[in-house]
């Protein structure tokens, strides 16, 4: 009789412990760092098939390690046992930020920018492709909103930005795509330099010194030392190297011109006021007239 009641107990007992699940992680980021899921005991022959994921490896019929993929928002993990259904076990998976292109970049700064979709975010920037280093205090920076403006940086430098989401598990998600974004370069200097070769007639050349980072530079032209007028065709006339042939002038003329560099960032101030005087005209001969025997 009383071997009859320790069984009952036993029945009762069973029948109202918890049933046997899958558990671990339910909010886990996308294509992130492996995740591990149990089964409250051993099983016979077990087998563990993940959809919107990969199991790595498991231990026994005990747990299992996953990596959820980057192309979908859940997963299931279903485990059998004798080839027959035990439990399975649906996440909500959330994929990296995506990054976009830099905005307002200067010569020192630009703006990260990224969508939206979680509350605080992570930001990596590096002169390094493999951000195998990180600009000082943008390694792992928390950022709210979906832009962050990155200061004290070098002109004319590449650099690259990341990121990652924070999820409510405590877990970041997997790195965002990179994003590429130059500097400008400084506003160029005012060329020196300047000199005129192959003075003719009604021509000269106008010439000048590289200037580092300019991209092109403006001439201007005038007969007036103060500028007042201009040649025609040589007010802020485009030239991409650093010689001009200037044509169409006029004879035995004094000429002055002066040159500004541009690059991205602007144009310089104006180089200081060369002269040049054209050569005279020729003087033309005609066929004589009033000859005599001796003139």
């Amino acid at each position: 009789m009383k071997n009859l009641l320790y069984y009952i107990l036993l029945i009762f007992l069973c029948r109202n412990l918890p049933a046997q699940e899958i558990y671990g992680p339910q909010a886990v980021p996308g294509g992130g760092a492996a995740q591990t899921y149990y089964y409250q005991s051993g099983l016979q022959e077990p087998y563990w098939s993940c959809s919107g994921g990969q199991v790595i490896s498991y231990d026994g019929s005990y747990s299992a390690t996953v990596v959820w993929g980057t192309s979908q928002t859940t997963g299931t993990l279903t485990l059998y046992s004798n080839y027959e259904y035990v439990d399975d076990y649906t996440v909500t998976i959330w994929m990296p930020p995506v990054a976009s292109s830099a905005s307002s970049v200067t010569v020192s700064s630009f703006t990260a920018n990224w969508n939206s979709g979680y509350n605080v975010y992570f930001l990596d920037v590096s002169a390094s492709s493999t951000f195998s280093t990180f600009i000082s205090g943008y390694n792992n920076l928390s950022c709210s909103g979906t832009s962050k403006n990155v200061t004290g940086l070098s002109s004319g430098t590449t650099y690259y930005y990341r990121l990652r989401g924070y999820l409510s598990s405590g877990q970041p998600t997997a790195n965002s795509n990179t994003i590429t974004v130059t500097t400008a370069q400084p506003a160029p200097s005012a060329p020196t330099g300047l000199n005129a070769t192959n003075i003719g007639v009604t021509s000269f050349a106008a010439n000048w010194g590289t200037v580092s980072g300019a991209t092109s530079y403006r001439l201007d032209v005038s007969a007036s030392s103060s500028f007042s007028t201009f040649v025609t065709g040589y007010n802020n006339l485009t030239v991409s190297s650093t010689t001009q042939n200037v044509t169409g002038l006029t004879p035995n003329v004094v000429y002055y011109f002066r040159v500004r560099a541009v690059n991205s960032s602007g144009t310089s101030s104006n180089s200081s006021t060369y002269s040049v005087t054209l050569k005279p005209e020729s003087p033309v001969a005609y066929a004589p007239y009033n000859l005599t025997s001796s003139s």
